[in-house]
Parts: structure tokens; C-alpha cells; sequence
């Protein structure tokens, strides 16, 4: 934001102090400046875009109340506000479910095939998974991927590792329980992922992105880490709600 903005104005409020810093075209006016005390903390940042870089400087409204309407739900029990001064419009948001809100509201519309999404939760080493998915009367697949609240249109490992752990719990329990014969083939991650509703979002300490608008994730870890949870929880709850 600030290598793109005409002037920045940034506000800290840490350490028992309020501090701030202002840049033009990315270049610091001054030293950062520590002003007066505050038991606060937050941050506010005001910024201008720059006329040099941009042709059209018209804020979408619509556009960023979808990104702040996905953030609130990702990081639940959090209140989000939106307020346009051009026109007076104004939203909150404010979610308690986490992933499995966002995979309700996917699914109002595609006929659910089980009354509560199935939610998939934990920590693996550095990397915190929180996913939520739903099987509805459908046939394509319809799947959302998210690092530290970003959506990443293109997936990435994340992704990767939860498709490849779908497809290996459920071939494992058809197995098991008679589904498949002997002779059968496997189901393919196509089968699986029929009519699948899904909130893929997890939090990492470093995220890599492919991109500058970070459309996939690239931290290589990340598949490993998401494969290991949902074989291990998925196949538990399939054990454990065999109606479903």
C-alpha cells in the first residue's frame, strides 16, 4: 500500500505509546516519532493512491464488503465495520461460527445432503487448520481456500493436501466397510469432490505467496500438515457418524 500511495500515514499504538510515521511515494517524511503515553493498542493507517500509478481511483463498495464480510467470518466472534463517507452506506459483520458459518451460507442454496457440516480443527506444529465441508444434492464442487484470512483463488498446498487426504480417507473407509470390492477401482479426487461444499483456512506464521495478488499459496509444509489432519479426523468422524 505505501509503495502505491501518493502519502501514507501509519499509527501504532504499542508498548505504552503512540507512535507514527509518515511517507510520501513510499519515502519516509521522517524518523519514527514516539508521541504521547496510551495504555491502547491498535493501529490506524491512512493512505492516498497514487494518480501516477492508478487510471481509476473509485473504491468498489461491494467489493470491499465481501473481502471484510469473509475476514469476519474467517476470525470468528470479530466485529468488522464498513463505512463509505461518499455515500453514508454502512455494514458490520460479525460471525460466530468460523469456517462452518461461511459453509452454511455456501450451502443454502444446493440442498444439503447431511443437516451440519463436518468440521475438521487443530494445530500441526506451526500451522493452525480450520476447515468445514458439506455434502450437497450437486454435482460440482465449490471450494474456498484461505492462508491468514487471504483468499487464494489458484488453492496452493493447503489445497493440495486437503484433496489429497479427502480422497484417501474415503477410499479407506469403502474399503474397509464393503463399498468397494476387491476388484473395484479406487474413487478418483473427481468422484470425491462431487457436490462438496468447502472452507479451507489456515494461519501461518510465515506465509509464501506465488503472485503479488497472492493467488496461491506456496509454503510446502502447509500440504503435509492438512493431509495429516484431515486423515486422521475425517476418518474419525466417519467412524463415528456412519449415517452420515
Amino acid at each position: 500500500v505505501n509503495a502505491l500511495s501518493k502519502h501514507l500515514r501509519v499509527e501504532v499504538r504499542r508498548s505504552g505509546y503512540v507512535w507514527t510515521q509518515e511517507y510520501e511515494r513510499g519515502r519516509p517524511l521522517a524518523d519514527l516519532a514516539r508521541g504521547e503515553k496510551t495504555d491502547e493498542h491498535g493501529t490506524t493507517v491512512e493512505f492516498l493512491p497514487d494518480r501516477e500509478i492508478f487510471e481509476t481511483l473509485d473504491y468498489n463498495f461491494d467489493t470491499l464488503a465481501q473481502r471484510i464480510r469473509e475476514m469476519a467470518i474467517l476470525v470468528a466472534k470479530t466485529r468488522i465495520s464498513l463505512h463509505d463517507e461518499r455515500s453514508g452506506q454502512r455494514v458490520t459483520y460479525f460471525f460466530e461460527g468460523g469456517t462452518e458459518a461461511f459453509v452454511r451460507m455456501l450451502s443454502k442454496r444446493r440442498s444439503p445432503l447431511h443437516p451440519d457440516p463436518i468440521l475438521l480443527r487443530g494445530d500441526i506444529e506451526t500451522t493452525q487448520v480450520d476447515i468445514a465441508l458439506m455434502y450437497c444434492n450437486t454435482v460440482a464442487e465449490h471450494i474456498l481456500a484461505f492462508a491468514n484470512t487471504i483468499r487464494n483463488a489458484n488453492g496452493g498446498t493447503h489445497l493440495t493436501g486437503f484433496r489429497s487426504a479427502l480422497t484417501r480417507t474415503l477410499n479407506d473407509y469403502a474399503r474397509r466397510n464393503g463399498l468397494l470390492k476387491d476388484n473395484d477401482a479406487n474413487l478418483s479426487g473427481e468422484d470425491v469432490r462431487e457436490g462438496l461444499t468447502a472452507v479451507i483456512s489456515v494461519m501461518i506464521p510465515e506465509p509464501q505467496f506465488e503472485g503479488q495478488t497472492k493467488e496461491r499459496l506456496g509454503n510446502s509444509e502447509v500440504a503435509g500438515h492438512v493431509q495429516s489432519l484431515v486423515n486422521e479426523q475425517l476418518g474419525t468422524y466417519f467412524h463415528e457418524h456412519p449415517t452420515e
